[in-house]
């Protein structure tokens, strides 16, 4: 797939799991976010006085913060790279139907290294771009 634009009906039809992918992404950064505030709200408030009842309450809010904010990151790893493992399926799957189009004079001149290599490191290249090259660029 030399085109980018040739990935678009793909896209398309995986938009929504996508869409909600980035928006896990979105609340598991702003989660991880809160927690150097959290944890300097703690710092503060047990250096001036400490308690017992203060120091379990920010224990318990980072626990959970951090708990809840891995459960949006599962998330967003479920929906990014499913969608892409989904659409590297669909790929080759429309490959091998191109394939079984083709004259015997296109294989004739096309070595089968040649063939496999389309429909393995490139196809997977893809997926790689679609998944997790997506997914760590917008968390970055």
């Amino acid at each position: 797939m030399r085109d980018l634009a040739a990935l678009i009906p793909y896209l398309k039809k995986y938009k929504s799991k996508i869409i909600l992918g980035f928006l896990f992404v979105f609340v598991s950064i702003f989660l991880q976010s809160l927690y150097p505030l959290i944890l300097g709200s703690a710092i503060d408030e047990l250096t001036n006085k400490f308690e017992a009842k203060s120091l379990l309450y920010y224990s318990t809010l980072s626990v959970g913060l951090i708990l809840v904010g891995g459960i949006f990151l599962f998330f967003t790893r479920k929906t990014i790279i499913v969608a892409s493992r989904e659409i590297e399926n669909d790929i080759r799957y429309d490959f091998f139907s191109h394939l079984q189009t083709l004259s015997k004079s296109f294989y004739n001149k096309k070595s089968t290294g040649d063939i496999m290599a389309h429909a393995t490191n490139d196809i997977n290249n893809v997926r790689n771009l679609l998944g997790p090259g997506i997914m760590y660029s917008i968390q970055t």
